[in-house]
This record gives C-alpha cells, structure tokens and sequence, in this order.
C-alpha cells in the first residue's frame, strides 16, 4: 500500500451525512493536490472529499463574522476610543458635528483584518486634520463629517478606496547611476520626483549591475483597513 501524506489544514463546522448534524470536522489535504481536501468528522471519522474553494469561501463568511464581532469588542473595550467623556458645560451646549472645512483633533486606529495595528495615536496626543484640506483620505474624511464631538466610530475602507489594487505601471527600473554617494539595498525606500512635480515614495526590490528596480505600490495595496475613529473636538 502506498503511503500517502495527510496536511491538517484546520477545523470548521459542517453537516455530516452520518450523525445528521453540523458537528467539528477536521479538514485535511492528501498529498500536494490543491483542488481537493477532505472532511473527517471528529464524533465518527466519517470523511467525505470536497472542493477546495468551496472550504475556503466557507472559511472567509465564517472569518467575516469573527471580524465583525471583533470590531464590536474593540470599540468597546479600547480605553482610548472610550476616554472622551464630556463635562457638564459640554453637555448641556448643543452636539456641534463635524463639516467639510472645519480643523478637528482626534484618535485614530488603523488596523487589518487580522487585527494587526498599522499605526495608531495611542499613548500619543490626538492629531489634528483639517476636513477636505490636509493629507487624509478623502474617502475617510466623508464618514467623519457629520461626527458629533466625543462620538466614536469604526470604518472599514476596501482596497480602492484605502491603497488601492495594485498597479503594475508602478513598478520600474532606473538606471543605478541616479544613486549617488550611496548603494541601493532591496528594501530601502527612495522619493522619486515624477515629471509631473509630485513625489513618489518607492521601495527597492531588486538591485542589478546596472539597474534597479523599484516599486512605488503602498505597502498596503489591495488589502481591506478598519479605522476606530474618535472625534476628540472641533476646534473652529
């Protein structure tokens, strides 16, 4: 008989045919196939093939809704999304919300759907932005006008309208003499000026005899960020 390898690649909840009910199965791959895994129900070890992207489509609804918990206890539980709390004089003056044009301070956390902080005001002073003017993403700036002041909220952004997809005609070679005084590492960022007068902030990816390539793609690119916003105050 010939041995074939099995690949544990998690648990899900699934129907099983057998104790007629959705119950803990183990999935698992034989062998380096990518079109098919396994099912193995953990009660009977009933297993049944079925479709790899099948599993994996269930795999993300399932995440979606761990995420969108997550969020919930997130907002909830972040002292700092929750450590506005305004004074009686705040309290009893009319709720001004936030319009296009108006400087604002708040706390901002931008995360992935891993919960992987990115970067955040945390233990840090609240920024200050003003709406539709300074470097914010527009696309942002237009879910927090209407904000009352000490209101928070989450946002999630999708791909085109965070960093956006990622875009081949970014990715270029310039000849390695423009680097003066200094030797390209992969990794290294570099500030090209584009013929058009802005700046492009690139990342080495490959260095050649004569050349080196560069990409000018967010290092975010093509990923979904969440963003906990607090509107601290309006300032004007």
């Amino acid at each position: 008989m010939k041995y074939v390898r099995q690949h544990k690649l998690g648990e899900i909840k699934y129907y099983c045919q057998y104790c007629k009910i959705k119950t803990d199965m183990e999935i698992f791959r034989l062998g380096p196939s990518n079109d098919t895994c396994w099912l193995k129900c953990k009660k009977c070890c009933f297993s049944k093939p079925v479709n790899t992207q099948l599993i994996s489509n269930k795999i993300a609804q399932m995440k979606e809704l761990v995420y969108k918990k997550e969020d919930l206890k997130y907002r909830e539980n972040n002292q700092f999304l929750r450590s506005y709390k305004m004074t009686n004089s705040d309290q009893n003056a009319e709720t001004r919300k936030a319009k296009d044009g108006d400087t604002i301070l708040l706390h901002y956390t931008e995360r992935l759907n891993n919960g992987q902080i990115v970067r955040s005001t945390l233990n840090k002073k609240p920024r200050e932005y003003q709406l539709s003017k300074d470097g914010m993403k527009r696309s942002l700036q237009i879910q927090i006008v209407g904000m009352q002041e000490g209101e928070t909220n989450t946002f999630r952004l999708i791909p085109e309208k965070a960093y956006g997809q990622f875009n081949k005609e970014l990715v270029f070679a310039v000849s390695i003499g423009n680097f003066k005084n200094t030797t390209p590492k992969v990794e290294e960022r570099y500030s090209i000026k584009l013929t058009n007068g802005k700046k492009l902030s690139t990342k080495v990816i490959k260095v050649e005899e004569k050349k080196v390539i560069l990409d000018g793609n967010h290092d975010l690119v093509g990923r979904e960020i969440i963003y906990d916003i607090e509107l601290v105050k309006i300032l004007n």
